[in-house]
């Protein structure tokens, strides 16, 4: 289940989800990129928010991680 979604600076899409981790859909080459706790160094696969700042970082929250 996706449960919050934000776009960087050069249109991709970041998408959180209840149990997957983070997914990163590229969109120039419509490919996606996995991070999963353990494999990518993301706190927890359950991600609760992600945000993208006024200066186009991406912020990731998540829960019950490491």
């Amino acid at each position: 289940m996706v449960s919050s979604v934000a776009s960087d600076k050069e249109g991709n899409l970041w998408i959180g989800t209840e149990g997957g981790g983070l997914n990163q859909y590229h969109k120039s080459s419509s490919h996606f990129t996995y991070y999963t706790h353990g494999s990518n160094a993301i706190a927890s696969n359950l991600i609760k928010s992600v945000y993208r700042d006024r200066d186009g970082n991406i912020w990731v929250g998540t829960h019950a991680g490491d």
